[in-house]
């Protein structure tokens, strides 16, 4: 269980350094709303992939943190959101202004 914001930090940094690159990014369009299909058109994967990569990860999330939502609650008070946000607009071709 979460303690402090410094163990939430920990524990986002051990999520993000044992998560693969590969469901980071799957993660990354599930945690902004992508629907599973969508997510998959942008990555050129089955949904079924996606869905799995997504499971995969969020396994990973609920070692260190509550929740899953408790871990999306976190990353919207510590805006660590953007590291998400620039994940996917990276795979889309968005150009930052």
């Amino acid at each position: 269980m979460v303690k402090d914001e410094s163990s939430e930090d920990d524990n986002y940094d051990n999520v993000i350094s044992i998560i693969p690159d590969k469901n980071l990014e799957s993660l990354s369009f599930f945690i902004l709303g992508f629907s599973y299909r969508e997510s998959a058109y942008y990555i050129g994967l089955p949904a079924s992939t996606v869905r799995k990569r997504v499971e995969r990860a969020r396994d990973v999330i609920v070692e260190f943190f509550a929740s899953f939502e408790h871990f999306k609650a976190y990353l919207f008070k510590t805006k660590k959101i953007f590291f998400f946000l620039d994940y996917c607009s990276n795979i889309i071709g968005v150009k930052k202004m």
